[in-house]
């Protein structure tokens, strides 16, 4: 590879030829790429492997964020479940059972689902209790009547 620079104040230049100290040969280029595809494989099994556990490590705190943040609201037996599935997940990260894994992270996620579900459903019902209570201090309002209002055109 050839690097040159001009500079332009001066306007001297100096050039530099980068060469690899040992070539490989066409066969040995030929050999690594056979060895790439043979290990194709065992690398697609190594990344599924990476890719289960970080989504474990990930709901693993996901959950954990969550239960702390939900505190109180969340329902007892809801959280201990979380936690023993936790606790039962953050052991099995440590093995080798990639199924198992991949079977413990979607218990958990299912289980955090619901209690995100039930919480959100739960603020749902305040808030209906709390406009129906002021719905009932307010004087009914039909559609069909017309609103008054101030208006101004500008251009």
């Amino acid at each position: 590879m050839n690097v040159s620079a001009k500079d332009m104040g001066t306007g001297k230049e100096q050039a530099i030829t980068i060469t690899a100290p040992n070539k490989l040969s066409d066969d040995e280029i030929e050999q690594k790429v056979k060895e790439a595809e043979i290990h194709a494989e065992e690398d697609k099994k190594k990344q599924e492997e990476i890719e289960v556990r970080n989504n474990a490590d990930s709901m693993i705190y996901t959950s954990e964020k969550t239960l702390e943040e939900l505190g109180d609201k969340v329902d007892s037996d809801k959280k201990e479940s979380v936690e023993k599935l936790v606790a039962e997940l953050r052991e099995m990260v440590a093995g080798d059972d990639i199924p198992a894994i991949k079977a413990k992270t979607e218990e958990l996620t299912k289980l955090v689902q619901e209690i995100g579900a039930a919480i959100y459903q739960q603020a749902q019902q305040e808030q209906a209790q709390q406009q129906g209570e002021a719905g009932s201090q307010e004087e009914p309002k039909t559609e069909d009547e017309p609103i008054d209002a101030d208006y101004e055109v500008k251009d």
